[in-house]
């Protein structure tokens, strides 16, 4: 998931803000934040899709399933 410029810099200063900045330094530059960032993302969207798939099985429920069905649901 692309995260544009703009919307990047927002979240590194809420971050730093929410870490102390300005009254503590923050010793994490921009690559180390971006990492940081790609990280939760990855996270954020495995969470999200197990959640997806642990709802899906309940769309499976009592109806007489074969190999295709189960693979798109």
């Amino acid at each position: 998931m692309a995260v544009n410029e703009d919307e990047k810099l927002k979240i590194f200063e809420q971050f730093r803000v929410s870490m102390g900045w300005p009254n503590r330094k923050i010793e994490l530059d921009d690559d180390q934040l971006c990492v940081l960032l790609e990280i939760a993302i990855e996270d954020y969207a495995q969470y999200t899709q197990e959640w997806l798939i642990e709802h899906q099985w309940m769309s499976l429920l009592g109806k007489d399933v074969d190999t295709i069905d189960m693979a798109f649901a």
